[in-house]
């Protein structure tokens, strides 16, 4: 799993819970770097957990982004804005669940297992 947000403290809280919670993430700041890692992953990136605004990119080009390198990939979107604010972000509607900031981590938890579940995967 990968998860792109730019808050230092919200990413490492995310990252610690979906660790504690059995699943392989890694954080990163930035829609560059995020995409930089879906290119070179040896492997299939499950899923994406985006800010819907990074500093670099909406979290939907990065998804669009992470998606030409890693086919299969799910999204969750995430945002301290409002669902109706994070919706009209340029580039039309979120393709793909909303989480708004702030979450408690089982929030988190049940969201991700929510989507991988409902995929048919592990």
């Amino acid at each position: 799993m990968l998860v792109a947000e730019d808050d230092d403290l919200v990413r490492k809280l995310v990252v610690r819970v979906l660790a504690r919670a059995g699943y392989g993430v890694v954080g990163v700041a930035t829609a560059s770097e995020a995409s930089r890692l879906a290119a070179e992953a040896p492997g299939a990136i499950d899923l994406l957990l985006t800010d819907v605004v990074l500093p670099d990119q909406r979290g939907t080009e990065l998804f669009e982004s992470v998606r030409r390198s890693q086919p299969d990939v799910r999204v969750v979107f995430m945002s301290g804005y409002p669902a109706e604010v994070a919706e009209r972000v340029p580039g039309g509607p979120l393709p793909g669940p909303f989480l708004p900031k702030p979450f408690d981590p089982a929030e988190l938890v049940r969201a991700i297992d929510g989507v991988l579940a409902r995929e048919g995967a592990g």
